[in-house]
């Protein structure tokens, strides 16, 4: 059980980060910024990204793993809980913060990268492409981890079992909230 904790603990900053783009879009004053990642273009006749990846959601990650790992920081001074979950990391050092947007950069990278592939063998956006779906944000935040740590491979195992979980469950969640057209 504390190996669950642990991760999630750990890669929160890219999780909370991952959910940013939907609840951006949803903020009247930033609906107006929706310039796509890839500005309309093309490769191989077919659109980079597509229109759902854009510079607001991207930089709304990244605000929000800085944000998530600030509040973590401050939990960690307040109470001894978290220095049993963060494993080795010092969560009391400001490379934490630098961590923490660096997690959400990589999320959102994740899920562009698996658009291109999507968009590149003709799935539409918003269609489903089970497990890479689930698993995009988490690969993404993995890989830029590495800068910062590296853990057991059991424990990567771990985390992405439980975003094959709690990814299509936070979705309907925000479906039910109406933050999101469809739940998937």
């Amino acid at each position: 059980m504390k190996d669950i904790l642990s991760i999630i603990w750990i890669f929160l900053p890219a999780g909370i980060a991952n959910m940013s783009p939907v609840i951006a879009n949803n903020i009247p004053v930033l609906r107006n910024l929706k310039t796509p990642l890839d500005f309309g273009k093309t490769f191989r006749g077919k659109r980079i990204f597509g229109d759902h990846k854009t510079f607001r959601g991207l930089f709304a990650g990244i605000i929000v793993g800085l944000l998530v790992a600030g509040l973590q920081m401050l939990l960690a001074k307040l109470f001894s809980w978290p220095k049993d979950l963060s494993l080795s990391l010092d969560y009391s050092s400001p490379v934490i913060l630098i961590m923490g947007m660096a997690l959400g950069f990589g999320a959102l990278a994740g899920d562009a990268i698996k658009s291109f592939f999507k968009r590149q063998i003709n799935i539409e956006p918003g269609k489903p492409w089970v497990p890479f779906d689930q698993l995009d944000f988490l690969l993404g935040a993995i890989l830029v981890s590495l800068l910062f740590f590296q853990l057991p491979i059991r424990l990567y195992v771990i985390g992405l079992l439980i975003g094959l979980f709690l990814h299509p469950t936070v979705n309907i969640i925000a479906w039910l909230m109406r933050l999101q057209d469809k739940p998937f």
